[in-house]
This record gives C-alpha cells, sequence and structure tokens, in this order.
C-alpha cells in the first residue's frame, strides 16, 4: 500500500480500521479455542453415544424371536429388533470364538471392526474413511459387540456448531463496531468546532476559546491552542505598539535633522555650516538613543510575556565591565569620579535583561551628574541575595516623585537628552522578571541611589515572572 495513502488517512478511519483488526483477532482466537474445546467435548460426547449404542445392542440380544440380519440358525443370541442404519453407523455382534451373530449392511461379514480381544474405544480406517469403534461384551461374556461411526459426521456437527457461534457472535460485534464508529464520528466533531474557531479568530483576538462539554482528552490541546493564541495576540501588539511609539518618538527628531540638514546647506560661511552639521549629528544621536530604547522595550516585554524563561548563570563583573566600557567615553568627557566595588559572584538571570538594568541606571546616572561628580557601582552579597547599587552625586529624585520614575515615558527632567522616558520603566520590567525588588533611596554621594536584589538561584523556583 503506497505511503502517500496511509498519509492522507484520516484518524477516524485509522481507529476504525484498528478496531476492526482488534475485533477480528479476538474473534479468531476465541473460535480457535472454542474450536479445540468443542472437540475435546464432542469426541467425549459422541464415545458415550457410541458406548450407548453398543449398551442398547447388547441389552437386545435375546431369545424373544428369530430375527437375525446374518447370523447362522441355531445361534442362542437373536437380536430383538434391528433397524436398517441409514447413516455411516456400523455394528457386529459376534461370539468369542469368532462367529458372527449379526452385523449392519455396510460391514464385512467376516472381519471384525477391531480384534475380537480388544475392549473399549479404538480408531480404524476402512475403504480410505475414518472411524471410532467401540468395542464391549455381554453380561454373560457370551456375545461380543463392536460399534463403529464415521469420524465425518462428528466434523459435519462441529462445522455446523461452529457456524451458529460465528453468526451469533458476528452479528452483536458488528452492531458494537458500527454505534462505536458512529459515537467516535460524533466525537471526533469538536476537532472541526475547534478548526473552525481558529480559523476564523482575529490574529488581535487574544481571547481563549471556549468549548462546551469539551472532552478531558482534548483540553490539554485547547490549552495549547489558547496559549498560542494569547502569545501570538501579544507579539502582535507589541508590534503594534512599537510601530505607533517609534512613527510618534522619532517624528521630532527627524524633523530636527531635516531642519539643521537644511540650514547646512544654506549656510553662509563655514562656522555655520559646523554648527548645523553638529546639530544635525546630536539630532542623528537623539533618534538612535530613542530607537535603541524601543527595541529594548521590545525585546524585553517579549521576555516577560514568556511562559517559561531560561535563566543561566550570568556574572556580574563581566556585565559591568562591558558597560563601563560603552560609557568610557562619557565618564572621561565628564570627568567623573568612578568607584567600584564588584565582587565576582554568578546568579541565575537573563544575561541581555541584567545588562539593560545595568547601562539604563549608569547612563542615567552619568546623564545626571555634573562634571567632576562620583559615580558608583557595587554588587555585593547580602542574606542569599546578589545587591545591586548605582550611585551619583546629582541632583536626587525627590520622594514624591519616585515612584513616576518608572511609569512610561515619564520624564522628570526636560532635556533633550533624556530620551523618551522609558530607562527606568526597563529597568522595573527587567528586575520582575528576575523576581527582584528595586528601590531608589538617598545615595552617601548626596544624588540617588538605585538598590537592584537579585535572588541567586532561580532556577529550582516556578512560575512565570511577575
Amino acid at each position: 500500500m503506497p505511503a502517500r495513502f496511509l498519509v492522507e488517512w484520516s484518524l477516524q478511519r485509522r481507529f476504525a480500521l484498528q478496531s476492526a483488526y482488534a475485533v477480528c483477532a479476538a474473534l479468531l482466537a476465541g473460535c480457535l479455542v472454542f474450536e479445540v474445546a468443542d472437540a475435546v467435548a464432542d469426541d467425549e460426547i459422541f464415545d458415550l453415544q457410541l458406548d450407548c449404542i453398543a449398551q442398547t445392542l447388547v441389552s437386545s440380544l435375546g431369545n424373544s424371536g428369530p430375527i437375525r440380519d446374518t447370523a447362522e440358525a441355531g445361534s442362542p443370541y437373536q437380536l430383538a429388533s434391528v433397524r436398517p442404519h441409514q447413516v455411516a453407523l456400523l455394528y457386529q455382534v459376534w461370539t468369542p470364538d469368532g462367529s458372527l451373530l449379526s452385523h449392519s449392511q455396510e460391514t464385512s461379514a467376516m472381519t471384525p471392526l477391531v480384534h475380537l480381544g480388544q475392549s473399549g474405544y479404538a480408531s480404524l480406517e476402512m475403504q480410505g474413511r475414518h472411524y471410532r469403534a467401540y468395542a464391549t461384551r455381554s453380561a454373560d461374556g457370551a456375545a461380543i459387540v463392536q460399534v463403529a461411526e464415521e469420524t465425518n459426521i462428528r466434523d459435519h456437527f462441529r462445522l455446523l456448531l461452529l457456524l451458529t457461534y460465528l453468526v451469533t457472535l458476528l452479528l452483536p460485534l458488528f452492531l458494537t463496531w458500527r454505534a462505536s464508529h458512529v459515537l467516535l464520528r460524533r466525537s471526533l466533531n469538536f476537532f472541526n468546532t475547534l478548526a473552525a474557531g481558529v480559523a476564523t479568530r482575529d490574529p488581535q483576538d487574544g481571547r481563549p476559546l471556549h468549548m462546551e462539554q469539551a472532552p478531558s482528552e482534548i483540553e490539554p490541546m485547547l490549552n495549547s491552542v489558547n496559549g498560542l493564541i494569547q502569545r501570538a495576540a501579544c507579539v502582535i501588539s507589541l508590534e503594534q505598539r512599537f510601530t505607533s511609539v517609534a512613527a510618534h518618538e522619532l517624528r521630532s527628531p527627524l524633523a530636527s535633522i531635516r531642519a539643521q540638514a537644511q540650514l547646512a546647506r544654506s549656510a553662509d560661511s563655514e562656522q555655520e555650516l559646523q554648527q548645523a552639521l553638529a546639530l544635525v549629528m546630536q539630532g542623528v544621536d537623539h533618534a538612535a538613543r530613542v530607537f535603541d530604547q524601543l527595541l529594548d522595550l521590545t525585546r524585553m516585554e517579549g521576555l516577560v510575556s514568556e511562559r517559561a524563561t531560561q535563566f543561566m548563570p550570568v556574572n556580574m563583573q563581566a556585565v559591568c565591565d562591558h558597560v563601563l566600557a560603552e560609557l568610557h567615553m562619557h565618564i572621561q568627557r565628564k570627568h567623573l569620579h568612578l568607584v567600584e566595588n564588584i565582587q565576582p559572584h554568578d546568579f541565575d538571570g537573563v544575561h541581555f535583561a541584567v545588562y539593560l538594568i545595568v547601562r539604563n541606571l549608569l547612563v542615567n546616572a552619568v546623564l545626571y551628574t555634573p562634571e567632576h561628580g562620583t559615580v558608583a557601582l557595587s554588587a555585593t552579597l547580602r542574606q542569599g541575595q546578589l545587591v545591586l547599587h548605582v550611585d551619583d552625586s546629582g541632583p536626587g529624585i525627590a520622594q514624591k516623585d519616585r515612584q513616576r520614575v518608572f511609569e512610561r515615558y515619564s520624564r522628570l527632567h526636560q532635556s533633550n537628552e533624556e530620551g523618551i522616558g522609558l530607562g527606568m520603566f526597563i529597568v522595573q520590567q527587567a528586575v520582575h522578571l528576575h523576581r527582584g525588588q528595586i528601590a531608589l533611596l538617598d545615595s552617601p554621594y548626596g544624588g540617588l541611589r538605585v538598590q537592584v536584589s537579585f535572588p541567586l538561584r532561580l532556577a529550582e523556583q516556578a512560575g512565570p515572572a511577575a
């Protein structure tokens, strides 16, 4: 059978055929067992029948009349009544000295069915036919009765009984199989309903599918489909939000770049040209920062929305060194004093999320710290947690405004260098991903201290991120 045809089989058809194979196999095994048991039982019954016939012939021997078949006159044993045997049942009546008293028409008058000295059951073959024989003596031992029956008649009755058994068994089995097939087809209609619900679902619709009276075996698939729908809706929502925010936030930097480029094109002097080009570069840098923040936000939200985040060992010292290398030019340009105290210790986390935390916090510290100020970065172990501190000597944040820092697009200090106000929001999302805590405190250097606590082990903890 071609493999293509097997692939195109439906689940319903496969189940029906497998059920039919199982039923046929069970039926065949039952027939074999029944045939063996029936053969044993039938042999015993037919042997008992031969015994009864022989005993009947023995009891019919007497002197009640001259009824004989082929016995010689003057024999002391005569058959009271003998019916011509119309079936394959043979008999002979002998004297112990080998004289034949009576026999059926189908038997020989010269040769006994079995040896005269043998009693009980025996199997024999005459003229190419198989017989089952039984021999017994009369009560006074003066007559030997031998009865034989052709085994074909036994096979005939056995076959008839087997056919009756098959007919009585196949009919209910067929009705059962047909009823199971119909019920299975109705049960599998749930898949059609589920497929129709998924096909007509709006990609932006993240509501789960609800199926009334769904079978318990289908609930795992239904839950998986609902999870896939929610994740797809989340991805589409993130893409739309990213597109909307990017279009809105990049409009001003691009307009500024275009205006400065026009000024550079119409500049009358070298000085005006250089100033216009410097403004163009500043606008490009600002647009790049806005775009980077939007990309970071989108990727961070994607990590938070995942059902199971893969936490791997993260080295805080390596992450801090990477960020400090990126900000080295900005720190040197403002002549800032950097205080660093990082304990080299690994903890469970997502490397990119930890990088975003350290980079955004250090960027804010460098941005708001005045020239010749101080920026401090430390990471120490405390009560089973890795605690990160980022301090600066800048203006700080008032107590009443500290909660607003974590809101989307929040800009407490209006500055062209602040991006779009997503830095601290991204930091908060990354901290929640690690099931950590973040707090804004007063820095010993006079500015703001941001404290982030990371659990050392997250791989053993179950459940999605907050």
